[in-house]
């Protein structure tokens, strides 16, 4: 059971876990433990000084689950007598689920793909993965600054490198020269371009740093699957929310979110899952004339260049 609450001027709400039922644990694990789905605390109230945190002005039902496992789990979450009264319930798809990038890389490479051959790119991944090694992650901002200045950087002058308390190799130094140097003047402009993009574009959050980490070493889910791969997963979507509607009737409002700015969602398979989403819905839910509609507050699709969040709201 989660927890809604107000600090101390009543203009922020945060939220919180303030109940945990043992009989929904399976070998004393809680059920996201045992399909090792990883999750945070759900705790937006660390470091706020809370009024009446024993007395949440709102609650609702939480079930942490995967899509194979939604209707078993989700019929032993309902037969639970120690659930809040269920009297609506609402429905939020991010469409980043059905096919997502690590953000980072693929933020810059929107801007480089044109201009740097496909083995050249893939030498400037590969070096980039390994600053986070050797320099930390401690300023990222600054890091990014100092690869963006790179193509300008003359040979043998690291010592600004050194102050962000770098330590690299030689071997790294070289090959960080090596792709960055003899650039055609178009090629700085999109290079600069590129990494200006990671820290100014106001859509693009902290992940996007993970274009200095190793290979693996992110715990960020994701995925590029085939087109008949996410037709798969929405097949099975299709049929855990005809279950829902079953159990609990149809949800009280609709809303799809996008994740392509922030570089989440794959620019090329947007389209082909927002139909899927949407004709998902209107057999789910019986209704053929349901459609999405974009949020007022969206921006300008005309941003879409291939790459926060975009929200759609379906009615």
């Amino acid at each position: 059971i989660v927890g809604f609450f107000l600090d101390d001027e009543g203009k922020t709400i945060c939220q919180q876990i303030i109940g945990q039922d043992i009989a929904l644990t399976q070998e004393g694990k809680r059920r996201d433990k045992m399909l090792n789905i990883a999750v945070d605390d759900f705790n937006t109230c660390e470091g706020k000084n809370m009024r009446n945190v024993r007395n949440p002005f709102a609650t609702f039902n939480l079930l942490v689950t995967s899509l194979p496992h939604f209707q078993q789990d989700l019929d032993q979450f309902l037969a639970n007598d120690s659930l809040i009264p269920i009297s609506e319930w609402l429905l939020d798809v991010d469409e980043d689920y059905f096919a997502t990038y690590i953000p980072g890389w693929h933020n810059l490479a929107d801007f480089l793909t044109a201009d740097f051959k496909t083995e050249h790119l893939l030498r400037i991944r590969k070096v980039l993965s390994q600053l986070h090694a050797a320099c930390g992650d401690d300023d990222d901002t600054k890091l990014v600054k100092m690869v963006q200045k790179l193509p300008r950087q003359k040979k043998g002058q690291w010592k600004a490198w050194k102050k962000l308390e770098c330590r690299l190799k030689k071997e790294l130094k070289q090959e960080l020269m090596h792709v960055t140097h003899n650039l055609s003047k178009h090629q700085r402009t999109v290079w600069d371009l590129g990494f200006r993009n990671l820290y100014e574009n106001k859509y693009i959050s902290g992940d996007a740093f993970s274009i200095f980490d190793k290979d693996g070493r992110t715990s960020m889910p994701h995925g590029l699957p085939s087109t008949s791969e996410i037709a798969h997963t929405f097949s099975l979507l299709e049929g855990s929310l005809q279950h829902v509607v079953q159990r609990l009737g149809r949800p009280q409002a609709l809303t799809a979110c996008r994740s392509i700015l922030n570089g989440f969602l794959p620019y090329k398979l947007w389209a082909f899952i927002e139909h899927h989403l949407q004709d998902t819905l209107r057999r789910a839910l019986g209704d053929p004339e349901l459609r999405m509609v974009p949020d007022a507050a969206n921006p300008p699709m005309a941003l879409f260049s291939g790459s926060s969040s975009n929200t759609v709201k379906v009615i």
